[in-house]
């Protein structure tokens, strides 16, 4: 048996106040099974490890227990406490958004992946609150969203950004991840990307198209057709969590859950958005450049 994991992000947020739950379960080469479930706030991280008789989650259906905490489509009902954060609580979800198609597209069927995505829901509404290191957040018309991924391994390298209520409207949303990909002893690089904006959906991909004109932990320049994204990660203070590597959780990577990040949107040399947000959420690790080309020449290009 290979090894194996699978796992869920989950964000809740209101204002600048953000709580994350990744819960995740890891296969060895033998078939052991183990839960993780780590929590994330803008203040500090926590994980706790759970035996295989403590954590599950049902095939038809989003639902997925780790001990006393349950995830389902519903809401989630918490009770985490490590030396590092303690929370409880229970919040409860409206309908989720999800994207039309498998953000994945037809590359989800590519033997070699190390990893797959998925996006549940690009944003839904929250009710409830938490009490998190003893204080109460309360989470009501706060927004959440939820991706997974399973696989064998994060890539080595790759840089990831989310981010809702651009332009301050909660259903205004985007999710972007650039990635080294390994491919028969080298590797190539890759992207996915979704939109959703005033009520129209868009999509980046490197299977529509797209390139990968420029990342590093700091930007991300992606070009599709007459399309143009770049991102700027202005300000970001980041957390340390622990990420699949065959399997076991023994990566590590940095996120920042509230980061400031401005995201600007050319379609056909028009601007269809230039927006800087405060609540951003960035991840990344040990992501290179791609090219040398500077932002200021891929703009010039656009005009």
């Amino acid at each position: 048996m290979k090894e194996f994991f699978e796992g869920w992000y989950l964000k809740h947020q209101i204002g600048n106040r953000v709580i994350c739950f990744i819960p995740s379960f890891h296969f060895d080469k033998k078939g052991k099974v183990r839960g993780s479930l780590q929590v994330l706030t803008e203040n500090g991280a926590g994980q706790k490890i759970y035996e295989r008789d403590d954590c599950g989650r049902k095939k038809d259906k989003f639902s997925i227990k780790m001990e006393d905490n349950l995830f389902t489509e519903q809401g989630i009902q918490i009770f985490f406490q490590t030396e590092e954060i303690s929370v409880q609580g229970k919040l409860k979800y409206e309908k989720w958004t999800p994207l039309k198609t498998d953000i994945m597209g037809t590359f989800r069927y590519l033997p070699f992946l190390q990893c797959r995505h998925g996006i549940l829901s690009m944003y839904h509404r929250l009710k409830g609150s938490l009490l998190i290191n003893g204080e109460k957040v309360d989470f009501t018309n706060g927004v959440g969203y939820i991706e997974k991924d399973c696989g064998s391994s994060f890539p080595d390298s790759y840089f990831w950004t989310q981010c809702n209520g651009l332009e301050g409207k909660t259903e205004n949303s985007i999710c972007v991840c650039a990635a080294d990909v390994p491919l028969y002893g080298t590797s190539i690089t890759g992207c996915i990307g979704a939109i959703l904006y005033e009520g129209k959906e868009y999509r980046f991909a490197t299977y529509l198209g797209a390139k990968v004109i420029k990342y590093s932990e700091e930007e991300i320049i992606l070009k599709q057709g007459k399309c143009f994204l770049i991102i700027e990660v202005l300000e970001k203070q980041g957390q340390i969590l622990t990420i699949p590597k065959k399997g076991m959780m023994s990566g590590m990577v940095r996120e920042s859950p509230i980061s400031k990040v401005k995201y600007q949107f050319w379609m056909n040399k028009k601007l269809i958005f230039d927006y800087t947000s405060i609540q951003a959420a960035v991840e990344y690790k040990k992501a290179p450049l791609c090219d040398s080309i500077c932002i200021n020449a891929v703009q010039a290009s656009m005009l």
